[in-house]
């Protein structure tokens, strides 16, 4: 039953990260689509490091702190498995193996990194960039406008003083 509810999991996350095999903002989307043209299928790390390049040119925010966070997510995604209980249970099992043994027995449980899978963190992070920034920039303007209301009237009230 638990490999059962274990794979459903896994076929739900999986489903979940589909979601960002192309991105949800409009300009990021614009960026992906001047990719494809140049690369077609972005499968290699010259089409990736050619895509993180155009996206930075397009918001200068994303800066080298962005790769490394993108990074970081593939990595825990290949590196997302339950040990199973039964190694720890039962120290002959893995325990009391050997540190080679024990890496190949690790090594079996993680998810291979895939150009599919650094797209979708890209674009998981980018999306979340974008919009973030798109909020906050509105934020930003939004508060200009009303210092700027503040100013033009006090200068209305500092005018009808005067006159």
């Amino acid at each position: 039953m638990r490999c059962a509810e274990t794979r459903g999991s896994l076929q739900a996350i999986a489903q979940s990260f589909s979601s960002y095999n192309r991105p949800a903002e409009p300009r990021l989307k614009e960026v992906l689509e001047r990719v494809f043209e140049k690369f077609g299928d972005i499968d290699s790390v010259a089409a990736l490091g050619t895509y993180l390049k155009e996206i930075q040119q397009v918001d200068e925010r994303f800066t080298g702190r962005a790769i490394k966070n993108i990074s970081d997510a593939v990595k825990v995604r290949s590196m997302d498995f339950d040990i199973p209980d039964e190694w720890m249970e039962v120290p002959d099992v893995f325990l009391a193996k050997d540190y080679e043994t024990k890496k190949a027995m690790i090594s079996e449980l993680r998810v291979p990194i895939t150009s599919n899978m650094v797209l979708q963190e890209i674009n998981r992070y980018a999306d979340s960039e974008f919009r973030y920034a798109g909020s906050s920039d509105e934020a930003a303007i939004d508060a200009l406008v009303r210092d700027m209301e503040r100013r033009h009237e006090a200068q209305r009230r500092f005018q009808d003083g005067r006159g």
